[in-house]
């Protein structure tokens, strides 16, 4: 008996007084602005940095280099910006472009992750011996610096700056379907980056041919960066795995994060493989299989692949999702209905409180009042029914009324 008198409600739904569903948040205001200027003055850095070079051995030379073209110091001397430079330029100048919606804190974390994660290692290799008089040391450290604070301040904003909005000034995510599948590809490239990464390590030996601590210095930039703002290679290439792992999490979850923070990865990835492909016809051996070690073929053809999954990704995530659907109200707690009113339940169950009067033509005596008023929907016995449903209680949590977010 005490079980039959338990409320039931449908599956998947929660009591309508209950927390609910969390409300939609989006960037406040003062923290846009506050992304903006940082977003601002970072591109002005690199912007700055890029017109030096210009100005230094001209526009087609740096664009050249940038491409992959030119190798470093061959051409000309070692420039301050690279591949990475022109990828922060897009990757900042987007957020900024996106500084007046509601929905730019995840463009502000993935501009941030991608500022603080390739500049951080400019922290310890501008503090090292071996860079002592190198030219334009003292400014290449300072930029490393402000872009390891400014990106690690870009993503505080992004996350702490949220405030409850309506739902149509939410960030939207991606389809669910391709969210899945842009996941999925992200933690293959992810997979692919690791294990080579693994494989370098092993390969890098004096065992085999190589200098000692070749991989350590691939990872620290000793003597290894190809231009004056570069992150190593080897950390870079461990960085680009956690990013896209980081991207495949958001899309499993199909969160607002997934877009921003995998568009900028598989951008870098197709930018980067092209790049690659480049070097390889720089030095005249791109597809010459007949010539090169097995695993300098399986790279060519990985970079292809990277190629290839990255365009797959820009396109999967380019298109923003519709917005998520309201989810159903509990039973028992909608609108009042216009009209007559319900006959009293048998058994003693009464009537709800404040039900309308019933018609003077169907005139009955009322039910006996109850003592208080049912916090709970309770499930109906199988001769009878309810009347209308009771007023919304006081306490009613905005974010579960009938036709809220």
């Amino acid at each position: 008996m005490q079980q039959g008198m338990q409320p039931q409600f449908p599956y998947g739904q929660r009591p309508a007084f209950g927390p609910g569903p969390a409300a939609p948040r989006a960037l406040a205001r003062g923290a846009r602005i506050a992304g903006a200027l940082i977003c601002g003055v970072l591109l002005a850095v690199e912007i700055a940095w890029a017109v030096r070079d210009i100005r230094d051995v001209g526009f087609h030379d740096v664009l050249r280099s940038w491409l992959g073209l030119d190798l470093p110091g061959r051409e000309h001397s070692l420039l301050a910006t690279g591949t990475i430079d022109a990828l922060l330029i897009v990757i900042l100048a987007g957020a900024l472009t996106r500084a007046r919606r509601p929905g730019a804190g995840w463009a502000f974390v993935a501009a941030g992750v991608f500022a603080s994660g390739y500049r951080l290692p400019g922290l310890w290799i501008f503090q090292s011996d071996w860079t002592d008089g190198a030219p334009l040391h003292s400014r290449a450290l300072a930029t490393a610096v402000a872009f390891t604070l400014g990106g690690i301040a870009l993503v505080v904003i992004g996350l702490a700056g949220r405030r409850p909005v309506d739902p149509g000034a939410a960030p939207v995510p991606s389809r669910r379907g391709a969210a899945v599948a842009a996941g999925v590809l992200l933690v293959l490239i992810a997979v692919q980056e690791i294990g080579w990464e693994i494989f370098y390590v092993q390969k890098y030996t004096t065992d085999n041919g190589f200098p000692g601590h070749l991989y350590e210095h691939l990872l620290t930039g000793e003597t290894t960066i190809s231009s004056l703002l570069a992150a190593p290679s080897a950390y870079a290439g461990w960085l680009g795995a956690l990013i896209a792992l980081a991207a495949a999490v958001a899309a499993f979850a199909k969160s607002p994060a997934a877009r921003p923070l995998g568009l900028a990865f598989a951008l870098s990835e197709v930018v980067l493989a092209i790049v690659g492909l480049d070097v390889w016809h720089t030095e005249k051996i791109l597809f010459k299989f007949d010539h090169l070690p097995t695993y300098l073929k399986a790279q060519q053809i990985f970079l292809v692949v990277e190629l290839l999954l990255g365009i797959v990704i820009l396109v999967l995530l380019a298109v923003p999702g519709g917005e998520a659907a309201p989810r159903p109200v509990a039973a028992g707690w909608g609108p009042p209905r216009q009209g007559f009113g319900a006959p009293p339940a048998p058994g003693g169950w009464g009537t709800p409180p404040q039900s309308p009067p019933l018609s003077p033509y169907t005139q009955s005596p009322p039910a006996p009042p109850m003592s208080q008023a049912p916090r709970l929907p309770q499930q109906p016995p199988a001769g009878g029914g309810f009347g209308p449903p009771p007023p919304l209680p006081p306490d009613f949590p905005p974010g579960d009324r009938p036709g809220g977010s």
